[in-house]
This record gives structure tokens, sequence and C-alpha cells, in this order.
């Protein structure tokens, strides 16, 4: 269809033959008619944009759980939606185990890494969360509390060395120390703790207690004698029962009530429980073929300084099995004895130790050694960190009252 195409002059011409219009209305009602459209038309435009900003705030309010939520453990995104509460579980559980791992990871990097004394009080904090673990193996003062302390010193398992072993038990107000030292020999686990069966002592047992004397009657067909090994253990086992403490000053022997006892090619009617700190001995570690926990006994020799102790302490007894109790990373700048029964033990700054649990048994074996020599407590200056364990190093540290505390429970 072809496009009509018209001229001005033809547009003008058309125009002008349409019929005349005409307006009877007043002209100030058409001005109030055209202000009428045009405040209605602002006002339509001035409407939108609330309009808009309520929709943004009815929108923000429906959505506002969401997004606080999602700054929200896991834990609670799960109460959200129950249609996704499985998927939120499952993601949770990974978080955790995740955690965990991230967890078990940084403390294995932490038990490797030796504990330096240069800079322990960065690593305070993390090496004190570790030490949290770390047990004491002797008997302290606090642990007596309603308890009988009871020591035997017990042959190990190849008879070369002699371990003092402490048990525990409970107080009963009809017996007497003696009666539960004596009851309680039956009831040791030499066995089952790596050491050598050795009691009950097959003799008959009496204590003067005014008189501090235990005396002990033997049978004449007894094995205490036969061979050197034997009367040696014999007789260390039993000083080394009553070397602590009190109770016994002096321990006689009979055979069927006839006085002394033949041990070997001697007989010998008594023993005298020496207290004296004149000479003493140091302590070695003695680890039993069950367990990883080692028996700190006494050192084959004795010595007439501390300083030479701890200089043995060092060294390892191949012939006995028996380890060094303070290894080579834990290095003394000095050792001052006071008047006033303190040992203070000055540590090098270059000191350092692989295992605290390992530190820990040093320091017990140092504390022992003390107490031998006479003294109540060491002081240990320039310590890597405020505390490892119970022993807090800012004090001063009580030696114990006895070694190798084990329970017969």
């Amino acid at each position: 269809m072809k496009k009509s195409v018209w001229t001005d002059k033809e547009l003008e011409e058309l125009l002008l033959q349409l019929p005349k219009i005409s307006d009877n209305r007043d002209p100030r009602d058409i001005y109030q008619n055209i202000a009428l459209k045009t405040k209605k038309r602002k006002r339509q435009i001035w409407i939108m944009p609330s309009l808009a900003a309520a929709a943004a705030v009815v929108l923000f309010i429906i959505l506002s759980p969401n997004l606080i939520n999602w700054q929200e453990p896991p834990e609670q995104k799960i109460s959200l939606n129950s249609a996704t509460s499985k998927e939120n579980m499952e993601m949770v559980r990974n978080d955790n185990t995740a955690a965990i791992e991230d967890n078990n990871k940084d403390v294995s990097i932490q038990e490797e890494n030796p504990v330096n004394f240069e800079d322990g009080s960065n690593n305070q904090s993390s090496e004190k969360t570790l030490a949290d673990d770390v047990e004491r193996t002797a008997v302290y003062k606090e642990d007596l509390q309603g308890k009988e302390l009871l020591t035997y010193a017990i042959p190990d398992a190849n008879g070369q060395n002699i371990v003092p072993v402490s048990v525990l038990v409970q107080k009963e107000d009809n017996k007497s120390w003696f009666d539960q030292f004596k009851e309680t020999m039956a009831d040791l686990k030499e066995e089952e703790w790596g050491l050598s069966e050795y009691y009950p002592l097959h003799a008959d047992l009496a204590y003067d207690s005014l008189k501090k004397v235990l005396n002990i009657d033997v049978p004449r067909d007894h094995q205490y004698g036969f061979g050197s090994a034997n009367e040696i253990m014999f007789k260390s086992s039993l000083l080394g029962s009553f070397a602590d403490g009190d109770k016994v000053d002096k321990i006689t022997f009979t055979t069927e009530n006839e006085k002394g006892i033949v041990l070997g090619n001697d007989e010998i009617t008594e023993l005298v429980v020496e207290k004296s700190n004149s000479s003493a001995h140091g302590y070695l570690f003695l680890y039993p073929a069950k367990g990883k926990k080692p028996f700190i006994v006494p050192t084959p020799d004795e010595y007439k300084t501390i300083h030479e102790a701890f200089v043995a302490m060092r060294k390892e007894f191949a012939t006995h099995q028996l380890k060094p109790s303070i290894s080579e990373g834990l290095q003394f700048e000095k050792v001052v004895p006071n008047n006033n029964g303190i040992l203070s033990i000055f540590l090098t700054k270059s000191s350092n130790v692989n295992d605290l649990q390992e530190m820990v048994y040093s320091i017990e074996a140092i504390l022992l050694t003390a107490k031998n020599f006479g003294f109540k407590a060491v002081k240990v200056e320039n310590p890597p960190v405020k505390n490892i364990g119970q022993f807090d190093f800012s004090k001063e540290l009580q030696v114990p009252v006895a070694a190798n505390k084990l329970s017969i429970e």
C-alpha cells in the first residue's frame, strides 16, 4: 500500500476546514484544574521513592535473620531451616573435625619442639598447657593427709639395684604403723611393677616403738645368706626400708629366737640405720621392662658433696642399667648451699629440654638428692617457665618425703 504524503500547505487547508470549537469554561476553572493536575503529578513522584524505601526496609527485615545467622556459629544456623538441617549438621561436623585435627597438630608440634630457656616468656602459655599433663613420682607432704606412708626397698628384676617403693594406705585407728607395715608386705605387686618378688620377708618381725628397734627372727634354713648378692640385697633392703623417717634406729637379728644371723661367712647381730648426711647417694633413672615411667633410685656409690653427686647423676651406669637423671640440656651455672637449709641452683640461659615430663623426673631426682644431703628445699633460679605441673619455680620447692609412689589398690 502506498504511503500518503501531505505537504504543510495541504495540512493547513484541512485544519481550516474543521469546525470551530468554543470553550465556555471560566479561565479560573481551567487554571485550577491545571494546577491540581500538576500538584498530583508531583505528589506521585514523591510517593514512589517513599514506597521504594519502605519496600527496602521490609525486605531487610525479612532477610535480617539470615544475615545475622550467617555470622553466628554453625550450631545456630542448623535451626533456621529444617529443610537443610541435615546438610548443615554435616557441615558442622566437618568443621569441628577439622578444628580438632588442627589442635592436635598444634600440640604435637609443641611437644616436638624443645623448651628454650632464652625465650621462655614468649612460650609460657603454650608450655603451661602442655605441662598440665605431667605427673610426679614421689610422695610429698600434701599426700599424707589421712594416710600412712610405708616404704619398702625392693631389689630390681636383675638383683642389681635397690628400689625404694612408697605405698600410701589409709590410716586405721586400731592399727599401728608397724601393724600396717607387716600386713601390706603381702599386698605388694613387685612383679607387676617390674621388680623382684621379695616380700613378705620369710621371718617374724617385732617392733619396740619406745626404743625404735626392729627385731627380725629368721628360721635356720633361711636363704638370705646364700651368696654375697643375697646378703647384700638383704641388708640393703632392710636399711633402705627404714632410712627415711625416725621410726627405726636399729635392726636386731635372731635365728629361731637365738641372738644373731649367719650371712655368708659372717654372723651379725644388728644393723644401725644411719641418718647422717656426711655422705649420701645421688639418684638415677631405672627404666623397668614394663612401662615408660622410670624408678628414681639411689646411685651405687655415695658422695661427700652434692656437687659430686650432681656430676654422677649426668652419667650412665651401664653395669647397673642406670640412666642419667640430669640431661645435658639442663645445665647449672652454679649451685649455692644456703645456711637456712635451702639449695639454690642457677640455670644457664642456654639450657633446654626436649621433654617436659622428663624435666619433672629430673627435678624430682635433684630434690631427692638434696634431701639426702640434709636440705629441706631447692630454689631454681632463671627457670624457663613460671611453673611446670605442680612445680612453681617462683617459690622454693620442698623436698619430697619419699621416692617412687605406687598404688596397691
